[in-house]
């Protein structure tokens, strides 16, 4: 994966603003979306890395995939950090983006209670 610089990922957040400040919202509001989306894309990211790490190890070991994958890969018992559930990983955000059907603050918003539900160290 590129690393980001800071000044790039400072036009990424300006720009995001600027798109969100168009559509009529004010910064306390825009704040939370792109840091909420901030927070899913770096655990979804952080996740998948160790996802694909630990079904690796397991096909090395000689499991065949798609076993390694339904038992080790979605399983939280196997992970030390978050456990990311499918619908707050970030393709499937960037897949539901899109969708005209459902309001992307509802995509974030079930993307952020997956994850919390799925990590009690998330729930006061």
């Amino acid at each position: 994966m590129a690393k980001l610089s800071l000044a790039k990922l400072e036009r990424h957040l300006y720009a995001a603003a600027d798109i969100l400040r168009r559509e009529g919202m004010d910064a306390a509001t825009y704040k939370d979306f792109i840091f909420g989306m901030l927070f899913l894309k770096r655990s979804s990211d952080v996740f998948l890395a160790a996802r694909d790490k630990l079904i690796k190890s397991k096909i090395d070991a000689g499991m065949p995939e798609a076993d390694a994958e339904a038992h080790y890969g979605e399983n939280p018992d196997y992970y030390d950090e978050f456990f990311v559930p499918p619908v707050s990983r970030w393709p499937h955000i960037q897949d539901r983006l899109n969708d005209a059907s459902v309001p992307f603050a509802s995509v974030l918003d079930q993307a952020l209670v997956g994850l919390s539900q799925s990590n009690s160290t998330l729930v006061h």
